[in-house]
């Protein structure tokens, strides 16, 4: 009797999941709001469980014992959302929240624990990783209000760093670490010269156009992408495309050239994108479905890269794939399960608040090029695949009550002659 119970719990639990795997792949909003609206509000809930996990509990601190850029990527990330959030957009209260918080997520990145991690010796002094996101940060501050005149100050400085290292080294993908180079980093210091140009002079047009050729030069001959790792000497290739750079890659290329930033699209999607049934996601290795993964892919499941799939979500939209942004996104709602409460939004449990803020800051990503509007009819795979499950789970009680359905029914007595 009490394995019946057992059973009988288990199987609500699951039904119970399995309804609310379906509202959030399909995107049902219970409180009857428009798209759109809904859309940003899960966005801000998302933002009220990372501010309380930044402000309160030190989850940049606990996410740099797991990953070497825990820290910075944190911080970055959360900065980056908040102003992603509110560029473009017509809000007063989530702008003035969102610079606020940007500039305290800059802050924290500017502490001299911080900088501790990085080498000063490096070309551009502490690297381009810590160089690039922390200039990225600021230009996307400045964009929303350019009247913080220290920011503006430590803006214009980091740009004329970078710029300097990126002139007079052979390669164009500085160093990360000393005598460590991966091509990813380098291209937010790319974007916060960019972004200089569009606020201030036109200082930094040519750095740009040389370092895009020189990185053209230097992609993988086999598959004409940007190699996942480079000498720092002279920016030959190391390590080939994978999934998990090139989903950073591209999408931040897309700030700086959209034609490059296309091109490289094309050949990726055709190469590392993949699905399963209604499920799309993003192969870590091209060419090996069995290669372990690391620290930078995150986990590799049957070749599917978990940060690959996860980043793809801003590289799709970016691009002006919507379609694929929109399966990409469906798919990490399936497999992150999310969870609202007390008007916070997270995922996987809350385990991993920095997959939190890769998977936030990539479905706050807009489209860098201009979108072609498809009409696509509604796939109902998922919902029928979630049927097929509960139906198999319930076996066990659709063929007791067929059992008790098909006793009670009164067959006649033939009469005999």
């Amino acid at each position: 009797m009490k394995l019946k119970y057992i059973y009988a719990f288990f199987c609500i639990i699951v039904i119970i999941l399995i309804i609310k795997e379906n509202i959030s792949f399909y995107g049902i909003s219970l409180a009857n709001k428009e798209p759109l609206q809904d859309e940003k509000d899960l966005r801000i809930k998302q933002l009220n469980y990372l501010q309380y996990q930044l402000h309160s509990n030190n989850i940049d601190d606990k996410m740099q014992k797991l990953f070497p850029e825990g820290y910075v990527f944190c911080n970055v990330l959360y900065g980056l959302s908040w102003c992603e959030l509110a560029e473009n957009g017509n809000d007063f209260q989530i702008k003035r929240t969102a610079i606020r918080e940007a500039i305290y997520a800059l802050h924290k990145l500017e502490l001299p624990a911080t900088v501790k991690v990085f080498n000063k010796d490096c070309s551009p002094g502490y690297g381009i990783f810590y160089q690039g996101w922390c200039n990225y940060l600021r230009a996307k501050i400045l964009l929303l209000s350019n009247e913080n005149n220290n920011i503006s100050v430590n803006f214009v400085k980091a740009c004329s760093r970078i710029a300097s290292a990126i002139d007079t080294i052979q390669t164009p993908f500085p160093e990360s670490y000393k005598n460590a180079s991966w091509p990813a980093d380098v291209m937010s210091a790319i974007i916060s010269l960019k972004i200089h140009d569009r606020l201030f002079n036109k200082q930094y047009t040519n750095t740009i156009q040389q370092w895009l050729k020189k990185v053209k030069q230097k992609q993988d001959p086999e598959t004409g992408l940007i190699p996942h790792s480079s000498s720092s000497i002279t920016g030959n290739m190391l390590i080939m495309p994978r999934g998990s750079s090139q989903s950073l890659i591209i999408r931040l290329l897309a700030e700086i050239d959209t034609t490059y930033a296309k091109q490289q699209y094309i050949i990726y999607k055709r190469l590392f994108l993949s699905n399963i049934s209604c499920l799309s996601y993003v192969k870590e290795f091209h060419s090996n479905k069995n290669a372990n993964g690391d620290i930078d892919s995150g986990p590799v499941l049957f070749g599917m890269g978990s940060a690959a799939t996860v980043t793809a979500i801003g590289t799709s939209s970016a691009c002006g794939d919507q379609l694929m942004s929109q399966k990409l996104k469906r798919s990490i709602e399936a497999a992150g399960i999310p969870f609202t409460f007390n008007d916070k939004r997270f995922y996987l449990i809350g385990t991993i608040p920095i997959a939190d803020l890769f998977i936030l800051w990539s479905q706050l990503t807009k489209s860098k090029v201009e979108v072609k509007i498809v009409n696509v009819s509604e796939d109902y795979s998922f919902l029928a695949f979630s049927l097929l499950i509960t139906i198999i789970l319930n076996f066990p009680v659709i063929y007791f009550l067929y059992k008790k359905i098909n006793n009670l029914i009164i067959k006649p007595n033939i009469a005999k002659p």
